[in-house]
């Protein structure tokens, strides 16, 4: 399959170094490119354009526009890490985790060089199934499911749905709903799990809480069922429909 990791910049390199070093031992082939989505659009748009890989490590500080511009320009899976900058990297979490409907990007937490490495190492053993984890009686948690099951069905693509949050089939890609007043930590269990953070009215402090419980797993923004929908077919190698 093969990873093709992007930063922004060489100042990101006691990030990225670790990364490859980390991805390079665990028998992932990847490929390193240092390039700003803001400095260097056209030149990013050419690696995109002659890359042969299917995922996609990309890290940024600051504004962290470089994973919503990657995927904004091909069709591979984005895994987005926020790289600590200013805020302790809250900015760049927030950039990175807050895509708009439409955008297959996953995000970690900041500098979770541990996290992305393992959700490639997940995704290259191959999965053949999605699986969505159906939400406790809660009216934004239901209504962020059926959105996400509304995009599936869009794509033509077989799920199942599951009682409890025990992820126990390898075979699968979980999707699972995490809501922002009542959990304080996740636990993927060695599993490849997509968490969707949910919560009708959020606040500043939900953005805090977020940022501490993206150091587990793998993430998309707020509400975003339809995005891991997306994503989850990239996984199962469905994402070109």
């Amino acid at each position: 399959m093969g990873v093709l990791v992007i930063f922004g910049s060489e100042s990101d390199k006691p990030v990225f170094g670790p990364l490859m070093e980390k991805l390079e031992k665990t028998g992932l082939k990847a490929r390193l490119e240092v390039c700003s989505a803001h400095r260097e659009p056209k030149k990013l748009a050419k690696i995109l354009e002659k890359s042969k890989e299917k995922v996609v490590i990309a890290g940024a500080g600051l504004s962290a526009a470089l994973p919503g511009f990657v995927a904004s320009h091909c069709d591979k899976l984005v895994i987005g890490m926020p790289v600590k900058s200013n805020y302790s990297g809250l900015d760049a979490l927030l950039s990175i985790h807050q895509m708009p409907k439409g955008f297959a990007v996953l995000g970690v937490g900041v500098d979770a060089i541990d996290e992305a490495v393992a959700a490639v190492e997940l995704i290259e053993k191959g999965r053949k199934k999605i699986v969505i984890v159906a939400p406790e009686e809660e009216e934004e948690a239901s209504k962020r499911f059926e959105a996400c099951k509304k995009k599936l069905g869009e794509l033509g693509l077989a799920f199942e749905v599951q009682e409890g949050d025990s992820y126990k089939d390898k075979k699968a890609v979980f999707i699972d709903f995490i809501a922002l007043e009542t959990v304080e930590s996740v636990d993927p269990e060695g599993q490849l799990v997509i968490f969707v953070p949910v919560k009708a009215d959020s606040d500043k402090q939900d953005a805090l809480k977020m940022a501490g419980l993206a150091t587990k797993g793998i993430w998309v923004g707020l509400g975003r069922g339809e995005n891991a929908a997306l994503c989850a077919a990239k996984i199962i190698g469905r994402g070109d429909k």
